[in-house]
């Protein structure tokens, strides 16, 4: 059954990626580290991220934006995938370069309303509103 009016956002996906979900492995524990990207345009997509990440071959296993799209943290599987992530650090997105830093998780957690690394109990239900400083998950 569709719902009318609503959109929908398809993107392809690995057997690996498909497996992992398959198998609830994004019940365990985050990684230690998150990559902030800053400088990013105005309106900036959860599809431009995944994009941007592609060059690196590489993908966010979760994106949490700023509302206006002008910066996000980004979450990976593995810790190689953050090393390969961060190789993009300030190349271009359009006409502007992007910084990359790499954070703790509980600085991200912080400031996009999850639970901090040690009290982790799987991911958060439903993705709800803005969290602070304007966030969504």
């Amino acid at each position: 059954r569709l719902m009318s009016g609503a959109p929908v956002n398809l993107e392809e996906s690995s057997v690996e990626e498909m497996n992992s979900i398959m198998n609830n492995e994004t019940n365990s524990p985050p990684l230690e580290h998150s990559v902030r990207m800053q400088g990013l345009p105005f309106g900036t997509t959860e599809s431009d991220i995944n994009t941007f990440f592609a060059e690196a071959k590489v993908r966010p296993t979760r994106i949490h934006r700023k509302a206006d799209g002008s910066e996000a943290y980004c979450e990976f599987k593995t810790e190689t995938d953050i090393e390969k992530a961060m190789t993009r650090d300030r190349k271009y997105m359009g006409k502007r370069y992007v910084e990359l830093f790499l954070v703790h998780y509980d600085e991200m957690a912080r400031c996009v309303n999850l639970p901090p690394r040690e009290g982790f109990d799987g991911p958060p239900m439903g993705r709800g509103g803005p969290g602070p400083a304007g966030f969504r998950g």
